[in-house]
């Protein structure tokens, strides 16, 4: 017998049968929904906040990035002894059109090197570095490929095994 269920009024669904709103008006969770207990702005919200912010401590930023004391002379030594090697002062003399008592006189603290002077050298030896790097980076991968050859080629048998075309005789 046929019902009447599709001329039946529809049911509201009253507010306490609602699932829970997880966000207000403005996009941010309410407090206590979703593990948010008190609310709280999320990551994203907090640097976009942070990012519109007018710098406050700019100015002693740049006071301490300016209070920059020079290369110290052990550094300089490291750096230019490792990409030039044992007779950098001469090199860098050489590279940079100085006088190699100045190099000298930097290499033992004597003299402070000038920041601009400085930027070039530190150009310069960055320059050097990564082709000397490229120049071992491939030395070594070709090294490493080479090892990797001959210890295939050690793995594979040097003949083919000798073996019967069908199965020894057992009977005869």
């Amino acid at each position: 017998m046929p019902t009447d269920e599709d001329r039946l009024p529809l049911t509201p669904i009253l507010p306490w049968q609602r699932p829970p709103t997880t966000r207000g008006r403005n996009g941010r969770w309410l407090p206590g929904v979703c593990g948010n207990k008190k609310g709280r702005p999320t990551n994203r919200e907090r640097a976009a906040r942070h990012a519109a912010m007018p710098p406050t401590d700019s100015y002693a930023k740049l006071q301490r990035i300016a209070a920059y004391e020079g290369l110290s002379p052990r550094l300089l030594n490291m750096i230019a002894s490792a990409v030039f090697g044992k007779f950098w002062k001469a090199q860098v003399a050489r590279e940079l059109m100085l006088h190699h008592q100045t190099i000298r006189r930097w290499g033992r603290g004597e003299r402070q090197i000038p920041l601009w002077i400085e930027r070039h050298l530190l150009a310069l030896l960055l320059s050097r570095a990564r082709k000397t790097h490229f120049l071992v980076r491939t030395a070594y991968r070709r090294a490493e490929a080479a090892h990797r050859a001959k210890q295939e080629l050690a793995q594979m048998p040097r003949f083919k095994p000798l073996s019967r075309p069908h199965p020894p005789r057992t009977e005869f």
